[in-house]
């Protein structure tokens, strides 16, 4: 095998060495397997600027490096058009800030190059808030007449019945739903901790409709994970992403406003509309 001598594939070799180092820390200290893959999408991002502006090594990253950086995060817009929100970019720095501090602490780098970086503590955002006749034409929205809209609606159901994350939703199993005790169970949510929730009658009714009448259709040839509860058209597990994209359509269709609501705005719309009412 030929030894790669110089360019950007011994670069990227060693760039892609130190941030897959820097995960197996974090799963050995225990991190949530959703944190750990946003931290590897924040970091994606770094190494797709250090592919294109430089460095080229870790070892040759400097302060200036990472001031650039930031001042690139500023300017830049996200693909749907809008710039990227300040949470958004405090997030991406501070996954850089960690795995910068890592490697020098680990004695990967001489000197830890985001030692001068300040972060502030980004202004919450305003969420939307949905009134019940928003939430009831969002739920509307998916056809009852395929495979897709029946696990569409199901899944909108499960963020906002039971109050789930994208990713707790996604990464539900079959036998995580009970029927017959009429309770849903939650596999390491926040915190890493499992829990057991009621199944409403709205809710147990839309996933028996998707269980016989949409799933089916989709779980076909040999499945990758047989057990997950929501699957693609492809017969793959759905991924939180893929959830945000189905819900955006369906928000957009229903002829939202901006700011547009998001899978966590669902989450805590039951809560929010009880409170006002």
């Amino acid at each position: 095998m030929t030894r790669p001598v110089r360019g950007q594939a011994l670069s990227a070799a060693l760039w892609l060495d130190l941030v897959q180092g820097f995960l197996e820390h974090l799963r050995g200290l225990g991190r949530s397997p959703g944190t750990v893959v946003k931290m590897a999408g924040h970091l994606e991002r770094w190494l797709r600027y250090c592919r294109a502006w430089g460095p080229e090594r870790p070892a040759q990253t400097t302060p200036s490096h990472v001031a650039q950086y930031r001042v690139y995060l500023e300017r830049i817009s996200s693909r749907y058009g809008s710039r990227l929100s300040e949470v958004y970019q405090v997030a991406l720095l501070h996954s850089l800030r960690s795995l910068l501090r890592w490697g020098f602490r680990t004695n990967r780098l001489l000197f830890d190059p985001a030692r001068d970086l300040r972060l502030k503590k980004p202004r919450p955002q305003a969420r939307p808030f949905l009134t019940v006749p928003e939430v009831e034409l969002l739920l509307t929205q998916p056809s009852p007449r395929t495979s897709e809209g029946l696990r569409d609606r199901a899944m909108l159901e499960v963020l906002y019945s039971a109050g789930l994350r994208a990713r707790e939703c996604c990464s539900l199993d079959l036998d995580d739903v009970d029927r017959g005790n009429e309770t849903l169970r939650v596999r390491r949510g926040k915190g890493g901790k499992d829990r057991l929730l009621p199944l409403g009658r709205t809710l147990a009714g839309v996933l028996q409709s998707y269980l016989e009448r949409g799933r089916p259709r989709q779980a076909r040839g040999d499945l990758a994970e047989p057990q997950a509860l929501f699957l693609t058209n492809r017969g793959t597990r759905m991924a939180p992403v893929q959830l945000a994209n189905r819900m955006r359509k369906y928000v957009r269709q229903a002829g939202f406003r901006p700011p547009l609501p998001t899978p966590h705005t669902l989450r805590h719309a039951w809560y929010q509309i009880v409170i006002s009412s």
